[in-house]
């Protein structure tokens, strides 16, 4: 990074491979060590973070079946990891880390929503309690604009559906009256 200042990922991760390409198997070697043992502390803290789930009111059915085991689906994961166009490929293990923190931070926002919810005497969640969260809660702060946009896009969504739904009456309505004849004709009375 040092040697390539504001490059994308990609010209960097490029450079990387060029300089490991060019190292011996006994340098390697001490690298792939280390990322063996950091392997091995990650699924270690992904272990913890799965008991910490629990604790939220997860179900601890994955903990005791495999640590690694992910909610969210990997492949929809993945899709979206790869819409940003800078990423073009990306490990299993980083797919586990992102899976499980996205399900971590879900959780834990689906608690604040709860408290929400009943501070207000409501059992039912509203996407304007996840909106306040985001927007008051320090540790959600990150969301707050990307919450914002959602909810005016559904906002939004919600006034076209109405706008057709009341564009389709009006049209009903118009082909009814053409199709009608006028009071007078029933009376025998021409105009």
């Amino acid at each position: 990074k040092k040697s390539h200042p504001g490059e994308p990922v990609g010209v960097i991760a490029r450079v990387t491979g060029q300089l490991w390409s060019t190292l011996t198997d006994e340098e390697k070697a001490v690298y792939q060590g280390r990322a063996a043992e950091e392997r091995e502390r990650v699924a270690q803290e992904i272990a913890k973070c799965n008991l910490d789930a629990i604790h939220l009111g997860g179900s601890g059915d994955s903990v005791a079946k495999d640590p690694l085991a992910l909610e969210i689906p990997l492949a929809r994961l993945k899709k979206i990891v790869k819409l940003d166009p800078e990423v073009k490929g990306v490990s299993r293990e980083a797919m586990l880390l992102l899976g499980k923190a996205a399900e971590l931070v879900t959780a834990k926002l689906g608690v604040e929503a709860v408290k929400v919810a009943s501070l207000q005497n409501r059992r039912k969640l509203l996407p304007d309690d996840v909106a306040q969260i985001c927007q008051t809660r320090e540790k959600f702060l990150f969301l707050k604009d990307d919450v914002k946009d959602l909810l005016k896009e559904q906002h939004l969504e919600k006034k076209a559906a109405a706008a057709s739904k009341a564009a389709a009456a009006a049209e009903a309505t118009a082909a009814e009256s053409s199709n009608s004849k006028p009071l007078t004709a029933y009376f025998g009375v021409k105009s």
